[in-house]
Parts: C-alpha cells; structure tokens; sequence
C-alpha cells in the first residue's frame, strides 16, 4: 500500500512530535516547571493551530473537486485550475502508456500504407491524363473553348463556324500541347466547306494560344 502524506497526517505528526518533546523536556527540566508548562501548552496550541490550518486546505481542496490537497497542488503546477479539465488531463496521461496491441499497430500501418499506395496510383492516374490536358477541354464536346474562340475572330464569317473534332498531343518540354481541330464554316460565297486549324497553347493555364491554318 502507497503511504500518502497528505496536510492532515502532517499536522498529527507535527503535534504528536512537539507532545515528545515536550514530556522529555519536563522530565529533565522539572525544576523549571511553570516556564516549562507554558512552553507545553504554547506548543500544543500552535500544533492545534497547524492542524486546524491544514485540514481546512485539505476540505476546500475536497470541496472543489479535487482529490485532495495535493492533487489540487499537482494541479496547480501543470497551470489547471478546473477539476474536470485537470482529472481528463490525468486520464490521457494515463491511457498514454497503455501497452499497445502489436497486431492492431501494425493493420493500422498496413491500412495507412495501403491508403498512401492508392493515394499515389490517383496522383499519377491524374498527372498522366493531364498530359492529354482534358482540363483544358469542353467535356460536352471536346473542344478548346480558348482555340475555338481564337479560330472565329479569324473567320470572314464567325456565325457559320460548326466545331467537328479536336484532337490534343502530349504535352512537350516546354509544357505545351498542340492542338488540331476540324470545323465547318462558310467561304464568302456561301458555300459550306471543312477546314483545319492548328496550333498549341500552355498545358499549365490552357492559354498562351497559337492559331494557325491549313493552306
């Protein structure tokens, strides 16, 4: 059993030593007697004193929440004052140095590696289609909203562009793809013929065009 020292034990302590000391100290000093009966009693009063002091510290202590007046110390000293917030503090310190299960620990980092594993396949999954530059792209119809727009200004007639097909290659060195994209439109008889254009723009900002025709 854990021998806890706690202000009241103290205090009976305290008393209990004084009474020795003074029962020795009237056995040798007897001819002192009344200056030895006052030295008694003075010391009696200031054990009861102690005693009183003290188990009052220890009841507040009890009375606000506390397990006593050490753990209210103990408490105070970590910078808590709230009861509850101080005794959750004790109960994670103490579900901190639980033993661990190894087999539990170790499906934890096989699930976490698992995850990572799947995380990283997405990433390239992502990186490898970006070099298409599919966020780049109209997904309706596949097209290159910023090419189609730049491809238009061009033309004598706008209004009759038709979009047919756009293709994109992979993205180069220098981090643009070129682009190909067959389209109806009207020469300036009114006749509907197909035409190309081609060009490149930024795999990074799907800008920085460059238009061009077939001739």
């Amino acid at each position: 059993m854990e021998l806890v020292f706690n202000p009241i034990t103290i205090a009976f302590g305290v008393a209990f030593l004084i009474a020795v000391s003074t029962l020795v100290f009237l056995k040798t000093r007897r001819r002192r007697g009344g200056n030895v009966a006052l030295i008694g009693i003075f010391a009696a009063v200031v054990a009861l004193i102690a005693a009183a002091a003290l188990f009052k510290v220890e009841r507040d202590a009890r009375a606000a929440g506390f397990e006593s007046w050490s753990d209210r110390r103990a408490a105070a000293a970590a910078g808590i004052t709230d009861p509850q917030a101080w005794k959750q503090n004790r109960a994670d310190a103490e579900s901190a140095t639980v033993f661990e299960d190894p087999e539990r620990i170790a499906a934890e980092r096989e699930q976490a590696e698992a995850a990572e594993a799947e995380r990283q396949k997405a990433e390239a999954k992502e990186a490898a289609e970006r070099r298409f530059a599919p966020h780049c792209l109209n997904p309706q119809d596949g097209s290159h909203p910023e090419f189609v727009s730049a491809v238009k200004a061009r033309l004598r007639n706008p209004d009759s562009f038709e979009h047919l097909e756009t293709r994109v290659l992979e993205v180069d060195e220098e981090g643009r793809n070129t682009v190909v994209m067959g389209f109806w439109m009207r020469d300036r008889f009114g006749e509907k013929k197909m035409e190309t254009a081609f060009g490149s723009f930024s795999n990074k900002t799907c800008g920085s065009l460059d238009v061009q025709f077939w001739e």
